[in-house]
């Protein structure tokens, strides 16, 4: 895993009870490639958030709050393509509960930015670094759960190129209309 900083961990309590992390995330590792990939992946992701003005980039600007931080996770081999969100989520430890729905995002080029992020044509280093990684991966799905209250967890996952590894990132928001 790689080291989190203090907007990551926001997200990461949000979702999960503090003192018992999903051990798809802390275990076990995964192949160093892979690894490297994700804490390249999150770098790019927070530094493409500080550059559009908001602390999730998967939440982006359609959250009412800039205190969470998106979280690269592996999610490993496994069937976690179209239709199989609610695999996605067990294999982070989050399950759905009674009421709550998964609705799906679509990427507004789906080799680029999610659509919760409007890119400008003056886009610069940060965001062309994240294109870059999104560019890697493949079968890519983007989706959001309504949690408890106001929080909303959204979800981008992929297939990393030429693997059956699976990675993604993992965000919170803050719905405005709860």
């Amino acid at each position: 895993m790689y080291p989190l900083d203090g907007f990551q961990k926001n997200t990461l309590c949000a979702l999960y009870h503090p003192s018992e992390p999903p051990s798809s995330i802390t275990s076990p590792p995964p192949h160093p490639t892979t690894a490297a990939f994700l804490q390249s992946f999150a770098s790019a992701a927070a530094k493409a958030a500080t550059a559009k003005a908001c602390g999730s980039l998967l939440a982006g600007h359609s959250s009412e709050s800039d205190e969470f931080g998106d979280v690269a996770v592996w999610i490993g081999k496994g069937e976690y393509g179209a239709g199989h969100e609610q695999d996605v989520l067990r294999a982070l430890g989050l399950e759905l509960s009674v009421g709550q729905q998964i609705n799906i995002l679509s990427p507004q080029n789906i080799s680029s930015f999610p659509s919760t992020i409007q890119p400008s044509s003056d886009s610069g280093a940060e965001l062309e670094a994240l294109k870059e990684h999104l560019g890697e991966l493949e079968e890519k799905r983007f989706f959001a759960v309504n949690g408890s209250g106001e929080v909303v967890a959204f979800v981008l996952v992929g297939r990393i190129g030429g693997s059956d590894d699976w990675v993604g990132l993992l965000g919170v928001g803050i719905a405005a209309d709860c």
